[in-house]
């Protein structure tokens, strides 16, 4: 399991943990009569709750936190393992291009793997211990702020002019507000045991991936890194980036007086917790370095950072609004906080936006356009398409304009608002579909947008409903089974990769009921005219670059639909 896993395996808890206790709140209400709400009487109800809520926690999550530590060991020694290979592909590539280097002797070797072992046991036993201690503050603080809030209950309720749902809200806000942050750091500041989790296990498992590379290097007896230059990194790592020095933490490196020691680097700051800054093995004569940034381009970098911290603090006020929202009992107080939510997110994607104006070009380019590299594969695949795609394409060629980088948006996809395909060219160009089957997918949604819509029709749609139809009937008969099964055995046979398409079009007909490999998320296949766009972008993209396998396979699955598509754009 990866280390984000975990951590979201303590986020899940902690939901349980909150939510289990709003639901006690909202279950055992103060009875309410004639002289006002009976908040004494409540109060042992919610008392003797608790002592219920403590003892379930305690049953339920001991088992899973011990599950959850049993697989401490075996991430940071994954990550060592990997550092290792990862590390020896890299020589051996050197050695190739003229490294000159040999191993070192079994007996220094053996030495040095012993400390370095002494060095993990002890890093996992630290890592298990402080989760465990962590665990059990977060069911501690889980007890603590349910009796917090059950007496502040009745302090802002005996303060009169308030509802009980508002009482229990004003209660349990501030606990909402920050959720169980159990864990104090030197600094005082807190934090939540998934926040904590994925810091540590991340610190953890970088380091024991380094002391896996770092085993390697002094295994071939090279101790030279080199700090990577990237994009935004933070104030303290950036004096490092794109120097050269002596790995004395992971490689057993010596002083040679020329290079600083990863040593030095470290107490001054460098591989801090959640730090994303890496170092690559420098071979001298192979190896090239960088510049380290001056003084110009480290104030530019701190002033990225801060926009970075501004971002995750936007990060963190639409989850705590997302949380008080998500459990307020009162209706407006949960429509008030749900709607602060959404202008926190809001906030969060026009930072993103702004973010990508400064750093790219927004000016969308045409097929002719596209770097030489691939203008020249997608001419080729062009020339290869059917008549009538070529024809379609020469026509609208004009109109087809591409954005060719996109790093704010999750997925490509042509924007009908803006008339553009929004696309990471590279990425089209080496997946897992084919060469530029996403591009020639999202051209596909272009044409039909030039089409006036061709393919939203009524025909088309029940077309496709109907050939799938057909193929459950089928399914049914040959297994002698309910649909249920049918759409199971459809979902195993359309897992391989030459099935997308039909995968994603199921899909969307059955509302995610019948999967193959490939699926929408609910949200997007519920819009309308889903199907019939999708399916004519799938259509088009597998005519466009002759992918007969899988023409065949949508054939057979829908024969009729592919007819229909053939006649919209002017073939067959």
């Amino acid at each position: 399991m990866a280390d984000y896993d975990l951590g979201e395996a303590f986020k899940a808890i902690e939901e349980e943990l909150i939510a289990s206790m709003i639901r006690n709140m909202d279950h055992h209400r103060a009875e309410e009569t004639k002289e006002g709400i009976q908040w004494s009487q409540w109060q042992v109800e919610q008392l003797n709750a608790l002592e219920e809520y403590r003892r379930e926690n305690r049953e339920k999550f001991n088992p899973r936190f011990r599950d959850i530590n049993a697989q401490i060991p075996d991430l940071i020694d994954m990550a060592r393992q990997q550092g290792g290979m990862d590390q020896e592909a890299s020589i051996l590539e050197a050695m190739k291009q003229g490294l000159r280097t040999r191993k070192t002797s079994d007996a220094v070797m053996g030495e040095f793997f012993t400390v370095n072992d002494r060095k993990l046991n002890a890093l996992v036993n630290a890592t298990q211990n402080d989760f465990s201690k962590a665990e059990h503050a977060v069911l501690r603080m889980a007890d603590d702020k349910y009796r917090k809030a059950i007496f502040n209950a009745q302090v802002y309720a005996n303060a009169g002019g308030t509802t009980y749902e508002k009482a229990v809200d004003m209660a349990t806000r501030d606990m909402l507000r920050a959720g169980l942050n159990c864990v104090e750091y030197k600094n005082g500041a807190r934090h939540t045991l998934s926040d904590y989790a994925d810091m540590c296990l991340k610190t953890a498992t970088k380091r024991a991936y380094l002391t896996g590379e770092g085993e390697k290097r002094k295994e071939w007896g090279i101790a030279t890194v080199i700090m990577n230059k990237r994009g935004n990194p933070c104030p303290l790592c950036a004096p490092w980036c794109g120097k050269v020095l002596i790995d004395d933490v992971w490689s057993g490196g010596k002083p040679d007086g020329k290079h600083p020691l990863m040593s030095t680097a470290i107490e001054k700051g460098l591989y801090h917790p959640r730090c994303k800054d890496v170092h690559t093995t420098y071979f001298p004569g192979i190896s090239t370095a960088d510049d380290p940034y001056d003084r110009k381009e480290q104030e530019e970098l701190v002033e990225d950072y801060n926009q970075e911290q501004k971002q995750s603090y936007y990060e963190r006020q639409a989850e705590q609004c997302d949380r008080i929202g998500k459990y307020s009992l009162d209706s407006n107080n949960k429509r008030m906080y749900e709607e602060r939510a959404e202008q926190w997110k809001e906030k969060i994607e026009r930072k993103k936006r702004e973010k990508h104006e400064q750093r790219y070009d927004f000016e969308p380019i045409t097929l002719d356009q596209l770097p030489v590299e691939h203008k020249v594969n997608v001419r080729r695949i062009i020339r290869n398409a059917p008549k009538e795609v070529q024809d379609l394409i020469s026509k609208y060629q004009n109109q087809i304009k591409i954005i060719s980088f996109n790093p704010y948006k999750d997925q490509n996809h042509f924007s009908r608002t803006e008339k553009v395909i929004r696309i990471k060219i590279d990425g089209s160009a080496t997946d897992v579909r084919g060469a530029y089957a996403s591009l020639f997918h999202e051209i596909g949604h272009n044409i039909d947008f030039m089409l006036g819509s061709a393919s939203c029709t009524r025909e088309f749609r029940n077309a496709l409903i109907n050939d799938f139809g057909t193929v459950v009937n089928n399914y049914m008969k040959m297994y002698n089974c309910d649909i249920k099964t049918a759409y199971s055995e459809i979902g195993d046979s359309i897992k391989d990769d030459k099935f997308h398409s039909v995968s994603d079009i199921v899909g969307i007909i059955t509302d995610g009921a019948c999967r193959g490999r490939y699926v929408h998320p609910k949200k997007y296949r519920r819009q309308r005219y889903v199907l019939e766009r999708e399916t004519f972008a799938h259509f088009f993209e597998a005519c466009a670059r002759n992918d007969t396998e899988k023409l065949e396979a949508l054939g057979q699955m829908f024969p009729n639909a592919l007819d229909m598509f053939y006649k919209m754009i002017g073939g067959k």
